[in-house]
């Protein structure tokens, strides 16, 4: 009996084609275990969720005959990937970034981000996003408003308020929106901080009583197995003379801004920009500080069949239906 080239024969004469092992089939939304051509190691699919962290909010620099409040931090940027191949046995390493402080006085031209996060592994090409821009803070002594271009409030994700209706803080290539713009003129309000989901809010009203702008509005993911939403923007503020002061911070945790006291700092773990500081209308009184920005946070999420429970860093970890959760709040390590 003539043998064809690459089959076998049985016992039984019959033919029996040689076949490449496989590397494993998509099956009700989990990748089933294989092995590779030449028996690789097994692989499955995870998700996850990046969060940077948000920038600081402005504070208020008081010149002695001049009270200079601070925009809306910007919200950090977000990166959300499904269905991303990983060895098992592949360390997965994970980077949570801190939120920008207030931004400090003087400062103008400092360009103050909140910190990055990431992923890495040997599966694919490392994974990171910039935080977000800090509010600016209007200093009389650096001259008009060209002396405050927009890039010094601009952000890595959304950028941070801004003093002078011309500038603002500009998104970065990482993605986010820009930050609102101020009024200019007394009451000297600042713009709300871009989210990720929505540009802040521009500073309005007439001289001593409009209000700064509230900060733009995050970005909802469901990867918990519940919508949460992130990074949003931090509002700004003005100098406090006549009616109420606040403005609202962006959902997704970003800082209320304050008239006449700190801002408020962002919500931890959401990359939320932090609120503008707002001065009272009194040289006699100390300087405020801008809202923190909130830290970021990274999520991972693996089929239970696969996960390894190995991790680093104390991340929480439970369960939604067939798949773990694990929510690193800080930096560490998933072994697939």
């Amino acid at each position: 009996m003539r043998k064809i080239p690459g089959e076998n024969l049985t016992a039984n004469g019959k033919s029996s084609k040689n076949k490449t092992p496989s590397k494993g089939k998509t099956m009700f939304g989990y990748n089933v275990l294989g092995f590779g051509a030449g028996g690789g190691a097994a692989k499955y699919n995870i998700d996850w969720l990046i969060v940077a962290g948000g920038g600081g909010g402005g504070s208020v620099r008081n010149t002695g005959s001049n009270y200079l409040n601070g925009g809306g931090g910007g919200g950090g940027s977000i990166n959300s990937t499904t269905n991303q191949e990983v060895t098992v046995g592949n360390a997965i390493t994970v980077t949570v970034g801190d939120g920008a402080p207030g931004r400090p006085n003087p400062v103008v031209i400092e360009k103050v981000l909140g910190g990055t996060s990431s992923v890495a592994s040997a599966d694919f090409t490392t994974v990171s996003r910039t935080g977000g821009g800090s509010g600016t803070v209007h200093n009389n002594t650096q001259g008009s408003p060209a002396a405050h271009p927009a890039v010094y409030a601009d952000g890595g994700g959304s950028g941070g308020g801004g003093n002078y209706p011309n500038a603002f803080g500009l998104a970065g290539p990482d993605g986010g929106n820009n930050g609102g713009t101020g009024t200019g003129s007394s009451p000297y309000a600042k713009g709300g901080g871009g989210g990720n989901g929505a540009v802040g809010q521009n500073a309005s009203g007439p001289p001593n009583s409009g209000g700064g702008g509230n900060g733009g509005a995050g970005s909802p993911n469901s990867i918990t197995g519940s919508a949460v939403t992130y990074a949003g923007g931090g509002g700004g503020e003005k100098k406090k003379k006549i009616g109420s002061g606040g403005s609202s911070g962006g959902s997704g945790g970003g800082g209320d801004g304050e008239s006449n006291q700190n801002g408020q700092n962002a919500t931890v773990n959401t990359g939320g920009g932090g609120g503008g500081a707002g001065g009272p209308g009194d040289p006699n009184t100390p300087n405020y500080t801008g809202g923190t920005g909130g830290k970021g946070i990274v999520i991972l999420r693996v089929p239970t069949a696969n996960f390894s429970n190995t991790t680093t860093g104390s991340p929480t970890v439970t369960t939604d239906g067939d798949f773990k959760v694990i929510s690193f709040t800080g930096s560490g390590s998933y072994t697939a």
